[in-house]
Formats: C-alpha cells, structure tokens, sequence
C-alpha cells in the first residue's frame, strides 16, 4: 500500500477533477459545438478544438510510453498475477479507461463540429485548423490510445471488435480524412513510422495494438491510396503478420489489408468495364491499367502465402475459401492466364504426395473458386472437381464437398445473372432527355445574388419564367401555372414579380421559399408529371416524402394533392382501420408532429401506441426521440403506455390460458371434450400430476384414463402403468391373446429375451411389461377403450405422428379394424401417389424420414413414393435437413434419393423442352402462333407466358421442384400470369401442366426405385 504507484492510483482516483470527470468532458464538449455554430465565436472555437486534439495527443503519447515500460504491459493472461496485485491493476485500467471514454465523448463533438460547420475563411492559411488535419490529429491520438482499446474495445478491424461510439469516432475521422487523398497518405505514413517506435519488439502487446490499429486504418483508406502509398507505407506493415497466426488480431488484419488491394483492384475493373460499356472512359485506361498493376504482381506471392497459412490453427475455411476466391476473381477480372495459375497452384498443393492432411479444406477452397472465374476456365475447373469429389471417400465429408459445389453454382450463376442485367441490356435514351440526365449528376448550377443553387434535373425548363429557389435548389417553372395551383403560390408570385434580376438568361421573377426542397420537388412532380407511365407518387413512395408533400400542399391551399397524398398514406402507415403495420420509435414520433401540423388525427394513436411501446421507458424524457414532442404529447406517450398495460393486465387475469383462475375459465374444460384439447386446464402444456405406484421396485404413475380399480391385468409401458380387462383385450387381439394366457404362449413383442421370466403381480393381478412406447399405447386403448361423452378419439385433425405411433402399434397387435381406420386417416394428411395431391407442401424433411423409416417397418408403400420425392427435392442444409438426418435412413434409400432425383430432373427435361413456354424448340411447338389466329395471343412466342425476367425462376423451379411449380402453372394465375394467351391456349396450357404432373406422380415408385 506504502509503493509509488498505489499512492499516484489513490491520489488521481480521490482528485475532484477526476472524479467529475465525465461531466467536465460533456461540459467542454458542449462548448466546442456550442462556439463553433455562432458566427461571431466561430475562429475561436475553432482554434479550442485544434489544441483540445494537440492536448490530447499530448496526455496520450506519454501515458503509452509508461505503459509500454511497464511489466504489466506483457500479461496477457490476469490469471497469473497475485491476489494482492489484481485490485491496484484494476484501479489502474479503470483511470486508463475513464481517459478513454472522456477523450471519445470530446472527439466525438469535434467531429460533429467539423462535419456540419464550414471552416472559417479567417483561418484558411493555416492548415493545422482544416478539417482533414484535425481528423488525421484524432487519428494519431487513438493511436496511442490503441493499448487501452484493443483491451477493453477490441481491436476496430474489419470482422468487428470496439464499441459503438468508440467506432463512430474512428470511422468518422477516416471519412473527414477521406475527402483529402494527400492528406490520408501523409497521414498513414506518420502512423507507421511510429509503429517501431519505443524500441519495442515484434509480439509485444502495444505494438501488436498499434499495428492493428494501422491495418484497421489502412483497410478502411484502400481505395483513396496510389499504388505507390500501398506498396512502400502499408504492405510492408501486412508482410510482417501474414504468418503469425499467435498474434490472431494482427494476423487476420493483415490478411484484410492484402484481401482490400484485391478488391479494389477488382472493383476498379469493374468500373472500368462499365464505363466502357457506356462510352466513357477511354482516357482514362491507361491510368487504370497502371493502378492495377501491384495488385497483379502480388498474386503469386499471396497464393503462396495463402497455401502456406491453410493448416491447421492457421486460417479458417471460410477464411481460407474466401480469401483464396478473392485473389482469384481479382486475377480473372484482368489475366485469364493469372487465374489459371490460381487454380494450378491449388491443385498442385492436393496432388501431393504424400496426401495433405487438410485435403477437405484445399478441395472446399477449390470449389469456392466455381464463381470467382470467366467462363473461359470454368468446364476445366468443374472437371477438376468433379475429380476431387471423387477422390474423396468419406462420406460426409463428400456430401458437404457436393453441397458445396450446389451452392457456388447457384451463386455463379446469379451474379452472371445480374452482370447481365446491369451491362448488357442497351439503354435508349430520346437526345431531348440527355439534359435532364446531367443535371441529375448536379454538375450545372446557377449564380444569383452571390449564392450559387443547383438546377434541379427535371424541373429546370428553359422556357420558364419564374425561378423558385427552395434551399440550395432553383427550380424554374412557369407562373401562371403557379398562379393557377394555389392561392399561396399566386401570393408569392405576385410579390416577387416587382423583383427583377439579371440572372444571364432574360430578366426573371425569382422567389425563394422556406420549404424543404424535396418537398417542393414531390409538389412539382404532382402537378407537373415528368412521365404518363408511372404515376409521381404511389405507395411504393417513401412515406416521409409524402408526408412533406402532405405539409407543403397544405400550406398552399392544394387539397386534391393533400388528399390524394393522405389516401395513399393510409395504405403504408398504420391506422385504427389497418392496425398490422408497425413504426419505430423515431418514425412514430414525425408521424405524430406531422399529423398535428397536418389536422390528420386518423395517424395519431397507432404512433402513439407505437412510441409508448417502442422502447421509451418512464425515462424516455430524456431521449431525442421524446425531446421532439410537446409537453402535451410527452405526458400522453407517459400516461398512455401506464393505461395500456393496466388494461392489459385487467383483460390477461380473466383469459385461461394465461393461468390465473378467472370468471372466463371453462369449468369443463374442452367443450368438445377433445382428449388432446388442453383447455381450460391451470397448467396447459403439463400432464396433471397422478398417483404412483412401485411395482418389482420402480415407480410407475398411474394412466390417468387407463386404470381400472377393478382391472384384472396391469400392463406397464416406459414410466406409465395401465390396468385393464383380460377378456376386453383377448377378444380384440389375437396377440394379447397369446401373451395373456396362462403360462403365456408368447412373449410380448419387441422383447428380445428367450429365457423365461419371473411372474410380476401387484395387487395380487398379473402385471406385463411392453416395450412400446406410453402415448401409442394409452392412444390404442383410447381407440377401443372410448372414454363416455368423448368425441372419436382420432381424426384428420389427429396429429401424424400421433398415427404414425398408432398404426404401428395397432399392426403389432393384430387390431386390424383400427389399423384400417388409421390409414384411412393418414392417407387423408399425407401426400400419396393415389391422393395424387401436389404439391406436397404439407410434410416437412424430417416428417418425411420419419414415414419412410415408418412405411419400411409396416409396409405401408403407398406412401413411400411422395416421401422420397420431398427429400429428393429439398435443399440438404441447416435450415432444412442435415445431412445427419440423411443418414438415419438405410443405406438403399439415401441411394434412392440420390438416383432418384437424377431421374426426376430427367424425367421433367424431357417434357419441358418440347413445350413452347419454356422458350425451347420442339415437335410441340406451334409453328403458327395461335391455333385460333388471335392477335394478342402469343402462344408459341419464346417468353411470352410470364415475363421475360422471370425466366430463370421458372425454370429453376420446375427443375428442383417440378410438381409444386407445374401446380402453379395449372391453377395458380396470381402467380403465373398467362395474361398474354387467349382462353383456348390458356386451358391447354393448363391441361399440359396438369398432365405432366400426372404423369410424374404416375411414375414416382419407378423413379425411386420402389417397383417390384
């Protein structure tokens, strides 16, 4: 207690400055936003914040330094250091963090200040007060700051890490630098020539914080970086970590930094084929082909680096594939030739002998090279493989290695899709339209009265006669048109019309309003439409956009607009008469401004209920959200939010499913009295708790329906005990029969001991022990056994697993009545070849193993056939089936579903190209267009069934679900609108689709193998 230390740690912790720390930082953060948006104070607060970030970096720079000297530096693991030492270190930590969060409160509010206030000209020839130089500033403090953030924020690195403000500083700082790209490199070269800086060594924990922070750093400023920056300031930084997997936050960083020159440099070829693609661009190639050039040169040393870090501990698969994928799309988008060295390297590394040890790994990085190369490669790479998959004799591990090549395929394939989409389709543009589409860049503007204003893209016409400046916007439009829209607008009009200025185009009315310019644009867009096509406003409009055009044609006398506006409100925001729709707090409290400057009361109390529920507690006053409000509406949103879980509360206690005894509880619980209905009961979902009994030493509880006092035979099943009649049972099964008898003639079924047991009687009754499990058993005697005043005891409504249970049981039993009655039931709620009922939408993946498994046992085949089809047809991952699900079944029929959905796509091919929809030549095909010869129809025109964008889902779906999308083709037209074809190709249409389905149920047993 007497060291240096404790007493610095006790004197700083008792020091008042400290100990109202937080609330001087809050203080001096207000001052800086509040001098800095006063014109008069504006130079000085400026200059505060310059030597607010220099005082900063001034406490920080020393405070690393002793840290850095400091044995405590080095503990990584607090385990290791004394009981009498932890409470000082703690001290310690909570003084450096304190430091922290102070100095991101006061950065923060400087960030702000520089953000949203213009630099003040008096200031303009000292650089150290631009903008850019105070975050470049805040960028170096953080860095010295890094040893206290990677311990209690983590390290701000690309897969995550630091907490939200702290990363709000720092991203903030890096998009202010951003603007100035010679300030973000003279920036980054300060902060690595201090990374070796205090003579520490490579490993040791500052450094390794200081590093991260510069990769962080780096990562983040990639695209704003030449070559020259990237390849002599931040690489040789990244080189130093790529295979130092012990230090896994520098590690994973500086393979970030080297993944980011790649996709810059790929994002960089893709702008470039784009501009191409438009006409633009051409003097600018021979820049591009330079500012790629580093990032082609550092292939062959990454993907030796990347099969040097692909074992074990190193990097992960995902990282491994997404890396290695990464470099490779970065060498396709310029070097077919760079690509294929990517793949050859790879499969030079699985062709090793002896075999790598991580093979799974390499091949699964092969496959994740499907969507990352041209066509051009692509059926080499896919015979490569189709190779691996091969060689692969593990099982599961093949299955993920096909599961693997599905899902990259599907991804290959939807980003050649929207390539396709976005650059090969011509866009063609009238020339009377190519002005407006400049003006849409805001490239032309225009000078009045010292101010420069933007000309707005569509309503800038160049025969107008009034300018309207609405913001930094001009709009120049007509004004009789004006005049005849609104009594405001002819007020305002009339006004400026004395007011004339040269504005370089004729001698103009202008009139500058205080609205918000998007509104203003909304109203012109209203009443001056730019297109017949599509109307300006819908509910696919932003709701705060019509919300303003609510405001601002009701400040103008437009009614029509305003009411126009309100209905289609009505339909996206949430009211009395559409309660479903929800809002955000934030949302809720403008619909609540907006309704009480509108008088439109219908939106109020569906955003009352929304802010009051949405997370605003009997503190919310404090909040911004609630700080937006009136008084008036404050104390509502309070009282509101108290009166509605009152009134909850009071409806809660008389419902009886919330369990408290209340006067709408059913005294007779299920009125139906359903044995499976669990109305009324105090504990709903739990089996009341019944009377035990010990029989030969185990407890057992009495069935609750199945106990008979008067009983002359007991019979136990799991943790149940059920006691019953002799004859009852003798008299409906054959096999109770046997097993009955005195001495028994068989033992009960499922036993699998052939020595002969010890008689068990309770009660002096014998007592049978069943192997079946409880809830079949207690349904098979509610089955023959009904209770009185109950309704059949099984239904369609029954769940199927509960028939599964029975069926088998009842087979077991010889109770051939109930067998048939619950097939009967299952083939009513399960998909069966006979039902021909498609699509099978009604049994999950599981539920499907489990009725193969069950139809196998009892022989039911009739349900067989849709079962495997359901499997057959199911995406095999985490959020439908796993592969270990898979492997309950036999082996033969996980064969079948792989043989069978082969089959099966076959089968639909072979339908499907000989059909004229699917945009295929065959003998069907119509070779004149309509049998009827009608204009409109375009029955045998390629495309013409639905829309051409729709295209590849029809048939993705008809290849991996063919039954449920032939359904949609024969009944659904919501879905498929055959609006294009006449009612007599429509019905043979329908009767084609229909048929095919037909044919595919017809077939299921052959496809899967089922016949014979």
């Amino acid at each position: 207690p007497t060291s240096y230390i404790i007493k610095n740690i006790d004197t700083i912790s008792s020091y008042a400055g400290f100990q109202h720390l937080s609330v001087l930082s809050k203080l001096l953060a207000r001052c800086i936003a509040g001098s800095v948006s006063q014109s008069s104070t504006r130079v000085a607060g400026w200059e505060m914040m310059v030597s607010t970030v220099e005082r900063l970096e001034d406490i920080a720079r020393p405070l690393e330094a002793d840290w850095a000297r400091s044995g405590w530096a080095k503990v990584i693991d607090e385990s290791t250091i004394t009981p009498t030492t932890k409470p000082t270190l703690t001290a310690l930590w909570n003084v450096l963090k304190s430091f922290l969060f102070s100095t991101i409160l006061i950065t923060q509010s400087i960030l702000l200040a520089i953000t949203f206030h213009p630099h003040p000209p008096q200031l303009k020839w000292k650089p150290e007060t631009h903008a850019q130089s105070l975050a470049a500033s805040i960028v170096s403090a953080f860095l010295h700051l890094s040893f206290i953030t990677s311990r209690f924020g983590g390290g701000l690195t690309s897969h995550g890490g630091g907490f939200p403000e702290q990363k709000r500083v720092f991203y903030g700082s890096l998009d202010v630098l951003a603007s100035d790209e010679w300030e973000v490199e003279l920036c980054l070269k300060r902060v690595a020539g201090k990374l070796p800086g205090l003579s520490l060594e490579i490993g040791h924990p500052v450094r390794e914080a200081r590093t991260s922070f510069f990769l962080a750093c780096a990562e983040q400023l990639m695209p704003k970086l030449s070559e020259s920056a990237v390849e002599h300031t931040v690489l040789p930084v990244a080189y130093q970590h790529l295979s130092r997997p012990d230090h896994r936050e520098t590690y994973e960083s500086a393979h970030s930094v080297v993944l980011s020159v790649f996709a810059n440099h790929a994002k960089l070829h893709s702008n470039e084929e784009s501009a191409k693609g438009k006409g633009k661009g051409k003097g600018k190639e021979a820049a591009d082909d330079e500012k790629g050039k580093l990032a082609e040169t550092l292939v062959p040393f990454y993907v030796e680096c990347l099969l040097e870090n692909s074992g074990e501990g190193k990097l992960s698969t995902p990282q491994l594939r997404l890396a290695y994928s990464s470099v490779t799309r970065s060498a396709s988008s310029t070097s077919p030739v760079l690509a294929q060295f990517c793949i050859d390297k790879l499969l030079t590394s699985l062709s090793a002998s002896p075999p790598q040890p991580d093979a799974i790994r390499l091949r699964l990085v092969l496959v994740s090279l499907i969507s990352s190369v041209d066509c051009a490669l692509l059926p080499a790479l896919l015979e490569s493989v189709r190779e691996e998959v091969v060689k692969e004799k593990n099982y599961e591990r093949r299955m993920e290695l096909k599961d693997a090549v599905f899902k990259e395929v599907e991804r290959g394939s939807n980003h050649q899709s929207s390539r396709l989409t976005e650059t090969s389709i011509p866009i063609i543009m009238p020339d009377n339209l190519s002005g407006t589409i400049k003006n849409l860049d805001g490239q032309i503007s225009i000078n009045i009265a010292g101010f420069s204003y933007k000309k707005h893209a569509n309503h800038w016409y160049e025969d107008g006669n009034i300018i309207v400046l609405v913001e930094d916007v001009a709009f120049r439009v007509f004004q009789s048109f004006l005049v005849r829209s609104g009594t405001i607008l002819e007020s305002a009009a009339t006004i400026s019309e004395s007011t004339q200025r040269n504005t370089g185009t004729g001698k103009l009315s202008i009139v500058k309003l205080d609205n918000i310019a998007i509104h203003f644009e909304t109203l012109l867009d209203v009443l001056l439409p730019q297109s017949c096509a599509t109307p300006p406003i819908s509910t696919n409009t932003r709701p705060s956009r019509l919300m303003g055009l609510v405001m601002i044609s009701t400040d103008y006398g437009l009614n029509e607009v305003s009411a126009q506006a309100v209905e289609l409100l009505e339909q996206v925001l949430p009211t009395l008469e559409q309660p479903h729709r929800s809002l955000q707090p934030t949302s809720a409290a403008a619909v609540i401004r907006w309704a009480r400057g509108c008088e439109v009361p219908q939106f109020l109390p569906l955003a009352f209920y929304y802010l009051a529920t949405g997370g605003c507690d009997l503190e919310g006053f404090q909040t911004d959200v609630m700080r937006s409000l009136s008084a008036d509406d404050k104390l509502r949103v309070q009282q509101g939010l108290i009166r509605l879980q009152t009134m909850v509360i009071r409806l809660a206690l008389t419902r009886w499913e919330n369990n408290p005894i209340g006067d709408s509880k059913p005294k007779l619980a299920c009125p139906a009295k359903r044995l499976d209905c669990w109305m009324g009961m105090a504990v709903k979902n739990e089996e009341p708790q019944h009377s035990s009994i010990t029989i030969n030493g185990v407890n057992y509880t009495k069935h609750t329906r199945h106990w008979y006092p008067d009983g002359n035979v007991v019979f136990t099943a799991q943790k149940s005990a059920f006691r019953l009649f002799k004859s009852f049972l003798i008299r409906r099964s054959g096999v109770m029969a046997s097993m009955l008898a005195d001495p028994p003639l068989i033992p009960p079924p499922d036993d699998e001991s052939n020595s002969p047991k010890e008689r068990i009687t309770f009660e002096g009754v014998h007592v049978v022990e069943l192997r079946d499990p409880a809830f079949d058993f207690a349904l098979l005697l509610d089955t023959i056994l009904p209770q009185p005043g109950i309704v059949t005891p099984i239904s369609s409504e029954t769940p199927r697993l509960r028939l599964l249970g029975l069926a088998e049981i009842a087979q077991k039993y010889h109770m051939n009545d109930v067998v048939s009655q619950t097939v009967e039931y299952l083939a009513k709620v399960l998909p069966t070849t006979e039902a021909r009922r498609s699509p099978p939408d009604s049994l999950s993946p599981a539920e499907a193993i489990r009725v193969i498994d069950w139809a196998h046992r009892c022989r039911f085949v009739q349900f067989l056939p849709m079962a495997f089809y359901i499997l057959a047809t199911t995406q095999w991952d985490s959020n439908n089936i796993s592969l270990g699900s898979i492997q309950l079944l036999h082996p033969q029929d996980q064969f079948r579903i792989q043989h069978g959905r082969v089959q099966l796509q076959t089968d639909v091919m072979k339908f499907a190209l000989s059909r004229w929809e699917n945009n295929c030549r065959g003998s069907l095909r119509p070779e004149k267009g309509c049998p009827n010869r009608s204009l409109l129809c375009w029955t045998g025109y390629e495309g013409k069934a639905w829309a051409s964008s729709a295209d590849v889902e029809r048939w993705t779906n008809l290849l991996l679900h063919p039954l449920e999308e032939l359904a949609i083709r024969a009944h659904n037209r919501k879905l498929v609108p055959l609006d294009n074809i006449c009612s007599a190709c429509h019905k043979q249409f329908v009767q084609a689709n229909s048929r095919m389905a037909r044919e595919l149920v017809d077939n299921l047993d052959k496809i899967f193998g089922l016949r014979g």
